[in-house]
């Protein structure tokens, strides 16, 4: 395979997974492995540059990837420190677990200090709904392509204005 010969044409087919919005996250998750397990600078390039439009769950695959060595580490925690990814992304045990093999150089004061003013996750949480909520209400509604989706999808087991289940 490309992967297995290190063909440069390999590194370019994963960043383009990464960033592609309607990949599957687990293919996703499978070329930043990869990448990170190049342990080059290309590979950690490509995974630092697709933090900056990954979803949570991308987010954490990026960040295992990354962690596979103690370049890797570094690049990781360089990126949290500058803010281009999220810290709490650290807490994830395999990273947590990597970031510690990877031995970077004072690692627990610098993932301290990065934890120092983290919002709780049930914060973080609450704080991204509230915002999507507000996009939600902001946005022009549909009452017509409303009530179709709701005829198709809710009104089996549901009812709303004398409509759908019992």
């Amino acid at each position: 395979t490309l992967g297995a010969v290190g063909h440069p044409q390999f590194v370019e087919l994963c960043a383009q997974l990464l960033n592609r919005p309607n990949e599957a996250v687990a293919v996703q998750h499978h070329a930043a492995q990869h990448l990170g397990g190049r342990n080059d600078e290309q590979g950690r390039t490509a995974i630092l540059a697709a933090f900056k439009s990954a979803s949570q769950n991308l987010a954490i695959g990026l960040a295992r990837g990354l962690a596979l060595g103690k370049d890797g580490t570094e690049a990781l925690l360089a990126a949290a420190e500058k803010g281009q990814a999220s810290p709490h992304l650290l807490k994830d045990p395999t990273v947590e677990q990597r970031l510690r093999n990877g031995k970077p150089e004072n690692l627990d004061e610098r993932v301290q200090k990065l934890f120092e003013n983290l919002p709780p996750e049930d914060d973080r949480l609450k704080q991204l709904q509230i915002a999507r909520l507000e996009g939600y209400r902001t946005m022009p509604g549909k009452s017509d392509s409303g009530a179709k989706i709701f005829e198709k999808h809710c009104a089996a087991c549901h009812r709303l204005a004398s409509k759908g289940g019992k």
